[in-house]
């Protein structure tokens, strides 16, 4: 099924521009359906970027990914594309989407690892729903209580995928997503951290 343009209410036709990018309409792909149930658009350029990356007003430097905006929105990325003023255009997603795809890129990233290295794994367990239905709500890591992060600047606070027993593998229960503090913690610690997951790991038996 074709998705309409909301402007015509009629099919896109070549040379139909969209208000966020300001990309001009190219093609249907009747080949390819997306999780909508609508085939593939092709959208291309409609001008080169002329102007620099805008930047973080919090962090006067370039957006990085996970970075929050003022409406609460986390950035994913920029694109190879200008937006309307010339800047290129930033791609922002809700919580619940940067969850998602987030966890979904961490996910292939660990089947890659498993396959590569013959670490068994269910793929019930390696899957995006599953991983995100045991991500704690609050995102605080459950041995340290600290608030995890993904990014670039927050290395040992981006959630980990620990395996509690790691011989047992990627598998249902023997999975959590813990602080990457907390995951290096046997090689790099101080007495409270290992005390910490020492208590943590008691309340797992």
């Amino acid at each position: 099924m074709k998705r309409s343009n909301p402007k015509t209410n009629n099919f896109f036709k070549f040379g139909d521009t969209r208000n966020k990018d300001n990309l001009i309409f190219k093609q249907y792909n009747l080949e390819k359906i997306d999780k909508n149930g609508y085939f593939y658009e092709t959208w291309i350029i409609k001008k080169p970027i002329s102007k620099p990356k805008r930047l973080n007003p919090n962090t006067q430097r370039e957006w990085v990914y996970g970075d929050i905006d003022e409406r609460g929105m986390y950035f994913i990325e920029y694109k190879k594309y200008p937006d309307k003023e010339g800047h290129p255009y930033m791609s922002f997603a809700n919580e619940n989407s940067y969850i998602k795809k987030t966890i979904t890129q961490r996910k292939n990233t660990i089947v890659r690892k498993c396959n590569k290295q013959n670490i068994p794994y269910d793929k019930k367990c390696l899957s995006t729903d599953y991983l995100v239905s045991i991500f704690p709500k609050d995102w605080l890591c459950p041995v340290f209580g600290v608030k995890m992060l993904w990014g670039k600047n927050n290395n040992f606070d981006s959630p980990s995928l620990d395996r509690f027993i790691p011989c047992k593998g990627y598998i249902k229960n023997n999975v959590s997503w813990i602080s990457e503090r907390a995951n290096r913690v046997k090689t790099d610690a101080t007495l409270q951290e290992v005390l910490n997951v020492a208590k943590w790991m008691e309340q797992k038996q």
